[in-house]
């Protein structure tokens, strides 16, 4: 992730807490599902979908490097609305998931 970006990142984090991680991993997934679709569009194989595991995490380490414009970059984040009630449903889901898949109970 560039520098700027970086820096801008942890200025949110500080003043809004984990939210910000959250909306920037959802961001980055959103903007390689639709670079995924603009390439089978195009009748090119799709990258991540049909990367090997070391190749997907390859492309994933590489994208946020890949952030030409930082400001709309951060429009995109911001336009993910998240709400801490909601990332704490999707925690308990998967924690219970979690438990139930390793014979766990809570």
């Amino acid at each position: 992730m560039p520098f700027e970006s970086a820096v801008r990142v942890f200025d949110v984090f500080l003043n809004e807490g984990e939210k910000i991680v959250y909306r920037v991993a959802l961001a980055f997934f959103d903007d390689l599902a639709h670079k995924s679709k603009a390439r089978i569009a195009a009748g090119k194989p799709d990258t991540i979908l049909n990367a090997s595991f070391e190749d997907s995490l390859r492309l994933l380490q590489d994208a946020p490097k890949k952030v030409a414009d930082v400001d709309a970059f951060f429009e995109s984040v911001f336009a993910v609305r998240l709400s801490r009630a909601e990332i704490r449903a999707l925690e308990l889901e998967h924690e219970r998931a979690l438990a139930a898949e390793l014979g766990l109970a809570l």
